[in-house]
């Protein structure tokens, strides 16, 4: 957990604000206040502005003219989910799947934090949260090092 903080860090402070200090980018939100997500959707929203908006205006509201609101979000999911395992894929040189995996089953974990029961509980949500995040990105890191 350490480890994705300070590479996040240094990608989203530092990296991102030298090229948006160079080229005179004047929008430099890269992030929203990710850490205190209730949901998955809102960590995907909030914790990469810039390409939370690629693929709202290039995937999702491609799909939705033909698709529903739900599926629509699934495809946006998928192609983020194979954009990130490609990512990694490129990084470890192992395509593995771990992480495409690990992206899908948010799903069911959104359904079930906006399900009824859940709805209305952002403490408890967050706690949820914070628990899968860290146990996920420590499930992460040890399958792509070492298997």
């Amino acid at each position: 957990m350490i480890t994705f903080l300070l590479v996040f860090l240094v990608i989203f402070e530092y990296v991102l604000g030298a090229f948006a200090e160079i080229t005179c980018f004047a929008d430099r939100r890269f992030y929203a206040d990710w850490w205190n997500s209730c949901d998955w959707l809102e960590f995907s929203r909030e914790w990469n502005i810039p390409v939370h908006h690629f693929f709202r205006r290039h995937v999702y509201s491609a799909s939705r003219h033909t698709l529903s609101r739900p599926f629509a979000t699934v495809i946006t999911f998928l192609t983020s989910a194979l954009a990130h395992e490609l990512v990694m894929g490129c990084i470890t040189k192992k395509l593995r799947g771990y992480g495409f995996v690990a992206m899908m089953l948010q799903m069911p974990i959104v359904m079930v934090q906006r399900s009824r029961w859940m709805r209305g509980r952002t403490l408890l949500n967050n706690v949820l949260f914070w628990c899968s995040m860290i146990l996920g990105l420590s499930m992460m890191c040890a399958l792509y090092v070492l298997v």
